[in-house]
């Protein structure tokens, strides 16, 4: 993560507004640090704006790549609730549907031009050799129910293959 902007007061970390460029091999593994469940990923890089005002962060106009697919949007996290709430509008342009597979424990195509993690790279592998169609993880049950979302995602063109 790179981060420039203005800490109103830096030792509480209550309000402020930074631009944040965030990126990594899996959207999955920011689940410890900023307790948002999100579903495993290609790798990420992502642009915009981060506000806090008290309970709620907003990641506003970002922009970037998650996988093969372009993503951009504003996501809105309120903690004050007895659950965190996630709100997000997400748009793409190209969304490449294996970018997705995360959702039902999947990992990503791995063929040439695809992007994917060396860790999925192996999942792949191993489940195109069993003869399974649909892989066997187990869903994290505690990150399900650590939060609530409402998140809408509009694509331009779906790429399925």
């Amino acid at each position: 993560a790179i981060a420039s902007g203005t800490l109103t007061n830096p030792f509480q970390l209550r309000v402020f507004d930074l631009e944040l460029m965030l990126s990594g091999q899996d959207m999955e593994d920011l689940f410890p640090l900023i307790g948002v469940a999100m579903p495993s990923t290609p790798p990420y890089k992502l642009k915009g704006r981060l506000k806090r005002n008290n309970a709620v962060w907003r990641y506003e106009s970002f922009t970037g790549t998650a996988g093969d697919s372009d993503l951009g949007g504003t996501a809105q996290i309120d903690v004050s609730g007895k659950r965190p709430i996630l709100t997000a509008d997400l748009v793409s342009k190209r969304l490449d549907f294996d970018d997705l597979a995360g959702f039902i424990g999947a990992p990503p195509k791995t063929g040439a031009g695809e992007s994917a993690n060396a860790e999925q790279k192996a999942k792949a592998a191993a489940l195109a050799a069993s003869a399974k169609v649909l892989p066997d993880t187990p869903y994290n049950l505690s990150k399900l129910r650590a939060m609530d979302a409402d998140v809408r995602w509009k694509a331009q063109r779906i790429n399925r293959i």
